[in-house]
């Protein structure tokens, strides 16, 4: 069976569209952070790229990312009013935070296994921990912002 090329687009369309934000690119050019957020479980899951790094330094990699970048959106959040907050910034924030909670709530692997499974030592596992620890605050900082 032979899909027509409409077809196929629309759906890869379709697809695609689920994981934007609206208007985000206008609002904040911040995108690439959502989608991190949005990807992080599944990152969690790779176990080489074509550099042949590790799966745990390309992790740890994307979590300094994220938390560069999540520091910066407040930063920003901060720096305008709340009114002009409401208006241009809640709701690329309020997808950030539902990505951040649920994803947050997927990573809740014992340092054991972290260790075991990325091979990480103490240094890299203490890493991690205050760098997912930091993010996590940062989300729930932005969590109150958008709730008052």
């Amino acid at each position: 069976m032979c899909l027509s090329p409409a077809i196929v687009a629309v759906t890869f369309c379709m697809t695609t569209a689920h994981y934007e934000v609206p208007n985000w690119q206008q609002q904040i050019p911040y995108n690439g952070i959502a989608h991190i957020f949005h990807a992080m479980y599944r990152e969690m899951y790779i176990p080489f790229d074509s550099t042949n790094q590790t799966a745990g330094s390309i992790i740890l990699q994307k979590m300094e990312k994220l938390r560069e970048g999540a520091k910066e959106l407040k930063n920003l959040a901060d720096s305008v009013s709340e009114a002009e907050f409401h208006k241009k910034y809640l709701q690329p924030v309020r997808f950030m935070i539902l990505r951040g909670r649920k994803q947050w709530k997927l990573i809740n692997y014992r340092n054991a296994e972290l260790s075991e499974k990325y091979g990480w030592d103490e240094d890299e596992l203490s890493r991690f921990r205050d760098m997912y620890r930091e993010i996590l605050d940062t989300v729930n900082e932005m969590e109150e912002c958008c709730n008052r």
